[in-house]
Parts: C-alpha cells; structure tokens; sequence
C-alpha cells in the first residue's frame, strides 16, 4: 500500500489517501517526546553556571568561531543541496525516479542542518560549564 500523504498536492490530486496504521504514528509520537526530551535538558544545562568572567568570554570566543564555521560549511553545503536538489526534480519530471524523491531530499537536507546548528550550539554552551564543573569537583563535570 502506498501512502503519499506528504506529496505535494499538485502530484498526489485526485489520488485517493488511505487510512494510517496506528503504528504508523508511533515514530513521529516518539520524536516529539525525545524532542520534549532533549528541550528539558537543555534548559537544565542552561541553568549552570559557565563560570567565572575569564572562563566566560573564552566560551563567546569559542561559540562565535564555532558559529563562523558553520556559517561557512552551510553556504557550501547549500550549493551542493540545491543543485542535486535541481537534478532530482529533472529526474522526477521525467518519471525516472517517484516524485517524492526532491522533496524528500529537500525535508532531509534542512532538518540535518537544524541539527548540526542545534548540536553546535548545544555543545558549544556544554563546553564552558563542563570546563567549570570540573573544576569544583571530577564528578561534577561528568554529571
């Protein structure tokens, strides 16, 4: 059975839609709940402390190169991903692949970037308090 829920409407029209399995609900129901997850401990991280004045600005100079890089890596990624993203459509317009495929392509690009750009926030901001937690105690740090 094919669904093609998340197809453009111009590509699914007249098509019809069956129902979802229940179980297929479990995978997205489970990432929302790991994403509550990871919210609250990133909150919980936010709470400690970075440290004493010093400490701080290197941990902003730390953030800001690790931010620069990024910026730099996506603008180069960002050619690669258009252009392929190009090339799929072409191929999904001429039937030699489905129709979903660019699209796919496309949600897959942007949510790992997300992620790349959240986990470098995240330990960017992890770094400096780790840093200070281990200065007060081995198992502070590695809590």
């Amino acid at each position: 059975m094919q669904y093609v829920l998340f197809l453009p409407l111009f590509i699914g029209a007249g098509a019809e839609r069956p129902p979802l399995p229940l179980l297929w609900w479990l995978g997205p129901i489970a990432a929302l709940v790991a994403l509550g997850f990871a919210y609250y401990l990133y909150r919980q991280l936010m709470a400690l402390s970075e440290g004493n004045e010093r400490m701080q600005e290197i941990a902003q100079a730390v953030r800001e190169g690790a931010m620069a890089y990024l910026r730099r890596q996506y603008k180069v990624v960002a050619i690669v991903f258009a252009a392929l993203f190009v090339v799929f459509s072409i191929l999904a317009f001429f039937n030699l692949q489905n129709p979903i495929v660019p699209y796919a392509f496309l949600t897959g690009g942007l949510f790992s970037g997300l992620c790349g750009f959240i986990g470098m926030k995240t330990a960017t901001h992890a770094s400096a308090r780790t840093t200070f937690a281990a200065t007060q105690s081995l198992n502070s740090a590695l809590q």
